[in-house]
């Protein structure tokens, strides 16, 4: 019988500050002795800042780093990953993603010595992907079908890890997490955040929708402002655009030729802490994404009693949107599926949608009910 926390090494691209209270929870779980091992500190299509004062046990390792996709996407390769897993001589190795080189030589070093539990966690989706993808989904099958159990946001993303898996592959349901402290606001909260952002912003008495994120095709973002600009609304409606992207300029030519009753304001890139007070601002968060596999500003979005107005593409749709209670959903691409939405969207109730949000999303993304999933996944539960 074993004796003691099991230990536990996740290998994992870069410490990204939303999952920050995650990682922490789960370091704090007596459970496991959790450690993790870093391909870099940041990726050049990132603009967070590096958090510091991290609570849980962590190293960067050294490594090659190579771009492509125009930025948007980074190779890691960092062959010491496997003489770090035989120095840890963990119990169970998580693995997250398969698009890296490091994580291919990570699960080769789980095949060498004793048996450790292997877990994979990714939250990639069918959408966008053909059905059979010939060689693009030979390393995908060769680390899924080793694994023990696999970590996935929602229902999306199980569907697309079967794809590869063996049948008696374990799932467990893993979705992204907030920091409440920071993004759960309540009524008096939220409030008084929004009389002072609205006013900040000149978006008194107009209803408020939001976008936030990439400005690029692949988040629909060019359909977005076809959409709005095409829009039909019978009271004043001002779309909030926050974010950074090659179709930034467009968006700011749309804002420049606006006139009553649109208006637009186009606000770069924020850093996480700044996040709550635009969710205060808006009545509606949209996400028309082409792919998106569980994006994260849906959860912050709706524990800040924010609505949603998402693309059937967007992973988390399926899991967290009751149409016509909390959100609503369109089909991907269809500008004027977008466009109709819109104009139904702004004429809703947004305090009960989004009170309902909140609720929804607590109940389905809670810290507590990760940290176990976890915990069954590596064997500590």
């Amino acid at each position: 019988m074993r004796r003691g926390p099991m230990r536990v090494v996740m290998v994992h691209n870069m410490i990204a500050p939303y999952r920050v209270p995650l990682f922490n929870a789960l370091a704090r779980d007596p459970r496991i002795d959790l450690r993790f091992l870093f391909m870099a500190r940041t990726e050049s299509n990132r603009s967070w800042r590096v958090p510091e004062g991290l609570d849980f046990q962590h190293e960067f390792m050294r490594g090659l780093h190579l771009s492509w996709r125009s930025g948007a996407a980074t190779l890691h390769v960092n062959p010491g990953v496997v003489p770090a897993i035989h120095r840890h001589d963990p119990d169970a190795v998580v693995l997250c993603g398969y698009d890296t080189v490091t994580v291919h030589l990570a699960a080769m070093a789980c095949a060498v010595g004793r048996r450790r539990q292997r877990v994979y966690w990714a939250e990639s989706n069918p959408v966008g992907k053909p059905r059979h993808e010939g060689l693009r989904a030979i390393p995908k099958r060769w680390l899924i079908r080793r694994a023990d159990c696999a970590l996935v946001p929602g229902r999306m993303a199980e569907e697309y890890v079967r794809r590869f898996a063996s049948p008696n592959l374990r799932v467990e349901i893993f979705p992204n997490v907030v920091d409440e402290s920071l993004f759960r606001l309540d009524p008096q909260r939220r409030a008084a955040l929004r009389r002072i952002a609205r006013q900040q912003l000149g978006l008194e008495n107009m209803a408020t929708v939001l976008f936030s994120g990439q400005m690029i095709e692949r988040k629909g973002f060019h359909d977005l402002l076809m959409a709005f600009e095409g829009a039909r609304f019978d009271r004043p409606v001002a779309m909030l655009a926050v974010g950074q992207g090659i179709l930034r300029p467009e968006a700011e030519r749309l804002a420049g030729r606006l006139g009553p009753p649109k208006r637009m304001v186009v606000l770069p890139f924020q850093q996480t802490e700044e996040l709550p007070r635009f969710y205060a601002a808006a009545d509606l968060l949209i996400l028309p994404s082409h792919e998106d596999p569980w994006p994260l500003v849906v959860v912050e979005a709706m524990m800040a009693r924010v609505p949603t107005l998402l693309s059937d593409a967007v992973g988390n749709s399926v899991d967290l949107v009751r149409e016509g209670e909390n959100g609503w959903v369109f089909p991907a691409g269809d500008v004027g599926a977008l466009q109709c939405a819109l104009e139904t969207a702004v004429r809703s109730d947004f305090v009960a949608l989004g009170a309902k949000a909140q609720s929804v999303v607590a109940s389905y993304c809670a810290l507590d009910r990760c940290v176990e999933s976890f915990a069954r996944a590596v064997g500590a539960a």
